[in-house]
């Protein structure tokens, strides 16, 4: 598989990007005032002047994080994220922070520091930046991988099917909300998982070996509601339940663990926030 292409954990905690944010330009602005490089040895007795630099690197992350996913929802899918999204990401991040320090420095130090051209900045920002964030996105994916795929190599070799044994005879019996109710009976033990489409949930179950699915108007809230507790029905994800002792095989990424399902060619993503014990 191309690297690019390679699934990749963005961001989702509001914590961790606020965290980011502040951190990268703590960063920036201790790395310009220690080595004060482009120059900046002429203000070495303006402190502050360098933090001013960071400020505006927290600025472009934070727009960044919180303004461009608002802008592009489906580009910025968690669950499509790559990483050539992730490279691209830090791209735009350097061109916004290229153009605000540019800003800050042919105005509030216009009369005492060195004055560049933005080409100047912008070729200024890609030097200090690029190598760090494609280190830090290599070691970033490789490690996410790792993880992820140890787990599911001990997860898989978890026995599942005893789990089976006695929901054999239950039947389920599944209502949609439509003012006449759409009725699907089927037994619990061929039923494969849901998928959440909104006010919708597409239904995947076994029938002589084959899968069948149909749409119900239904929220997969309310579903699991009707299906009643039981813990071999898992919500594994915002917009998938599957039943356990169906799970033939579970395989790793970066993003996330996957699970395939007795067969099914799907492969359906485990939220990184769920309780991975529970598919042991």
């Amino acid at each position: 598989m191309n690297w690019l292409e390679s699934p990749y954990p963005s961001i989702e905690s509001v914590r961790l990007k606020l965290a980011i944010s502040f951190g990268i330009g703590l960063v920036c602005a201790i790395f310009l005032l220690v080595f004060q490089p482009f120059g900046l040895n002429q203000v070495a007795d303006r402190p502050g002047y360098f933090f001013g630099f960071g400020f505006m690197a927290v600025l472009a992350l934070l727009s960044a994080y919180f303004v461009l996913p608002r802008l592009w929802p489906k580009y910025f899918d968690p669950e499509h994220w790559r990483i050539k999204h992730e490279l691209l990401f830090f791209s735009a991040v350097i061109l916004q922070i290229s153009v605000l320090i540019y800003t800050y420095n042919a105005t509030v130090g216009k009369s005492f520091s060195p004055q560049y051209s933005y080409p100047a900045f912008f070729l200024m920002t890609i030097a200090v930046g690029v190598l760090p964030i494609v280190i830090m996105t290599y070691i970033t994916e490789k490690v996410a991988r790792g993880r992820n795929v140890v787990s599911a190599e001990k997860l898989n070799t978890a026995d599942r099917s005893v789990d089976q044994i006695d929901d054999a005879t239950v039947l389920l019996t599944i209502r949609s909300e439509d003012k006449t109710p759409d009725i699907l009976e089927i037994e619990l033990s061929s039923f494969l998982f849901a998928q959440a489409q909104n006010n919708y949930v597409q239904l995947y179950w076994l029938r002589d070996d084959q899968v069948e699915s149909k749409l119900f108007r239904l929220k997969l809230k309310n579903l699991l509601s009707q299906i009643g507790h039981n813990q071999m029905m898992l919500r594994v994800h915002k917009s998938y339940a599957v039943y356990k002792p169906n799970v033939t095989k579970i395989t790793g990424n970066a993003r996330s663990l996957q699970l395939t399902l007795k067969g099914s060619d799907m492969l359906i993503p485990v939220s990184r926030s769920f309780d991975k014990s529970k598919l042991g």
